[in-house]
């Protein structure tokens, strides 16, 4: 029996094969487009898998997916992106202030300052509306991140994003290995900033 296993789309794409209960090729898609947590259908992992194993389309018995129906999936997008746009109509307002338009930034004068975010507050806004409306797309990954605003402190303006998951901030191996607790941890991986302008 050949088993073809494909993740859920919402991030990190993969598609894995199965034949006769041994894995046979298991792929992420970001590993063929270099983008970290690719979301979206895995269309080049297919091809590789495909390709690799020999395996055409006709010879999959069965198609394992362990998510929604398109349906299903589509109403949970919907849903979210509706529940996104109150946020946006919501905070812009009160948050647009703290962005550069092009005539604000001298790229010769940056100088980047970053601030570490606190839950809650109004810069885990910032940071939120800055990931869902600006051009350049943030993946959306489960656990806690360290979160950081870039600021210029020439214009007092957000120009970047920083966002370190799990792995880097939470590693209890090293953690132990080195003696360090939670407070250590915190302290020696992350500076706390403050904002420029408020």
């Amino acid at each position: 029996m050949k088993v073809l296993g494909i993740s859920p789309l919402d991030k990190d794409s993969t598609v894995t094969i199965v034949e006769d209960g041994a894995i046979t090729f298991a792929a992420a898609e970001e590993r063929f487009t270099r983008i970290k947590l690719q979301d979206g259908f895995p269309w080049r992992a297919l091809q590789a898998g495909l390709e690799l194993t020999g395996i055409e389309p006709a010879d999959i018995d069965v198609v394992a997916y362990p998510f929604f129906s398109w349906q299903e999936e589509t109403i949970l997008c919907r849903r979210n992106l509706e529940a996104e746009r109150e946020f946006i109509v919501e905070h812009w307002p009160l948050l647009r202030s703290h962005c550069a338009n092009g005539s604000e930034v001298e790229p010769s004068r940056v100088a980047p300052r970053l601030e570490l975010i606190e839950a809650h507050t109004w810069q885990s806004n910032l940071f939120r509306m800055s990931a869902l409306t600006w051009s350049v797309p943030v993946s959306q990954v489960y656990g806690r991140r360290m979160r950081f605003l870039v600021w210029d402190e020439t214009n007092c303006k957000l120009i970047g994003l920083i966002a370190l998951a799990d792995p880097v901030f939470n590693l209890a191996v090293r953690d132990k290995h080195i003696g360090w607790t939670a407070e250590d941890r915190r302290k020696r991986l992350a500076a706390r900033g403050t904002t420029c302008c408020r």
